[in-house]
């Protein structure tokens, strides 16, 4: 088994818990806890972003159309059955337990422009499983970044990543005070949701562009302590702030770039033999955390759906979490099950 980073399999994980955390305080708010558990979405774009400039920068320039096309393809199939699966188990729930109109075939088209990853577009009318901007402001960017990353290399991720990642973020966040307005439209079929994905993305491109630059750099043992500890802080005020009640103060703005900083350090420990593992227990944590994200929107909406402005409780957080995870285990082998009854494992593994 392939040896990964035990520090990034667990925030994977944690960072999971942290978004579905978020959307439940949405609808149960439990006085400003957990209402900036959505930098848990930041940190997915931020390593997002380090692998495929990890991935771009492996490749040959001239061939940017197909490599960028093979790649795009990995990564949807890397979520493509449990997201299926989800989607139409909110479909099936969505169009007979709760009101509305009733004509299938009507709702179906209109679910489609999500069902086609188009939902962090301006092109949505109906969506069933919310949580489908993320994945497609995330294959949206990987076109527009991944062949300029293989053609520009370090002209793209130090000049142009760093720049267009903090104009966009300091924009988002000086209008809106965070970065969590992924609805909003900002021109044509652009909504912020896709530029913030951008942004982030490009950060994380940088992140590796800096990485990449050091990553020869060996570390002693006061060194490794030093960076560990110094990593340690990052990520403990970035966890902090996302759990606990800030007073309407929003610094998702700073926290994305201590999230960056963290990461590139956790990678520079790991090229300096720590931190890694092929413990099947923590690499299973980070593979779970798909499909924790994919499952606990069902959880929430209709599950739950009945407790909607009454649960603030930690007893009902507790519950939508302990559902949310198990859902999500179930799911994780239902999409195993398919894949090895294909004769195939690409859906149920990890494109980095």
């Amino acid at each position: 088994m392939k040896r990964k980073n035990i520090c990034v399999e667990v925030l994977r994980f944690v960072f999971a818990i942290f978004v579905s955390l978020f959307h439940y305080v949405n609808r149960n708010p439990m006085g400003g806890w957990f209402d900036h558990g959505a930098i848990g979405v930041d940190f997915f774009f931020l390593l997002s972003g380090f692998f495929v400039a990890r991935n771009a920068c492996a490749q040959e320039t001239g061939m940017e159309g197909d490599k960028t096309y093979d790649y795009v393809v990995k990564r949807i199939k890397s979520f493509i059955v449990p997201f299926l699966l989800m989607w139409a188990t909110s479909f099936v729930l969505g169009n007979f337990f709760t009101g509305g109109e009733k004509n299938y075939i009507v709702n179906f088209l209109k679910g489609t422009p999500a069902l086609l990853q188009l939902h962090s577009t301006g092109i949505k009318m109906t969506h069933y499983l919310s949580q489908t901007w993320y994945l497609s402001a995330m294959i949206i960017t990987i076109l527009g970044i991944y062949p300029l990353i293989i053609r520009l290399k370090n002209s793209y991720l130090f000049c142009i990543a760093p720049v267009v990642s903090f104009l966009i973020l300091g924009y988002i966040s000086g209008i809106h005070g965070n970065l969590i307005h992924n609805v909003d439209p900002f021109f044509g079929i652009v909504t912020k949701g896709l530029l913030r994905a951008f942004a982030v993305m490009n950060l994380g491109a940088f992140t590796f562009g800096v990485f990449d630059k050091n990553k020869m750099l060996k570390l002693g043992k006061a060194g490794k302590a030093a960076a560990m500890l110094f990593v340690s802080g990052l990520l403990f005020i970035v966890i902090i702030y996302a759990s606990i009640p800030t007073g309407g103060n929003d610094l998702d703005f700073v926290c994305c770039y201590y999230l960056a900083i963290a990461i590139g350090g956790l990678f520079l420990l790991s090229n300096n033999n720590m931190l890694n593992t092929d413990n099947k227990v923590f690499q299973y944590l980070g593979k779970l955390s798909l499909y924790i994200y994919l499952s606990h929107r069902v959880i929430l909406d209709y599950v739950m759906a009945g407790i909607r402005g009454r649960g603030g409780t930690v007893q009902y957080v507790s519950i939508f979490i302990i559902l949310s995870v198990l859902l999500g285990v179930l799911l994780e082998r239902i999409t195993n099950c398919l894949a090895h009854i294909n004769g195939r494992n690409y859906c149920c593994s990890r494109t980095e």
